[in-house]
């Protein structure tokens, strides 16, 4: 369906470099998504899904998680994420696929189409400004903060 609305190599599948051995969930997903990208004559790109920028932030991350979940950073059985969550470069991306079974020329071939979804993208955000919306508060609330920032 969504083919028909994006003109050809506008339109991609995103396969996620994932080590399956870590998350074997992503083997099922990704195995689907290529097959579906084989079936629809649909390109894939290839990503990896993040939640912190560097592998050094993996440990603020397990902090700001555990304060999240009210759990202590040691206590047992706490929910911690397995694996990596960093953004990847490209041969850490490469890498992990190929360890995962996938081809190279498989590989090169959705690195490409990223490239050509980066080289079609135009994006511009203005910089030194800020882009936050105005809110405006109901008098009665403004009334309260005043009154509260003269106690302060």
């Amino acid at each position: 369906m969504y083919s028909a609305y994006f003109p050809a190599g506008q339109f991609f599948l995103e396969v996620t470099a994932q080590s399956y051995l870590v998350v074997p969930h992503f083997k099922k997903i990704n195995s689907a998504i290529v097959s579906l990208s084989t079936q629809l004559e649909i390109p894939c790109v290839v990503d990896n899904n993040f939640h912190y920028i560097s592998p050094s932030d993996k440990d603020a991350f397990d902090i700001a998680s555990c304060i999240k979940d009210g759990k202590q950073y040691y206590e047992h059985g706490r929910k911690k994420k397995e694996g990596e969550w960093h953004i990847m470069g490209e041969d850490e991306l490469v890498e992990i696929l190929l360890h995962d079974g996938y081809q190279e020329n498989q590989i090169h071939e959705w690195t490409e189409n990223n490239q050509k979804l980066i080289d079609s993208t135009d994006l511009q955000i203005p910089l030194h400004q800020l882009l936050f919306p105005i809110y405006e508060s109901p008098e009665h609330i403004t009334e309260l903060y005043k009154h509260f920032q003269t106690i302060a």
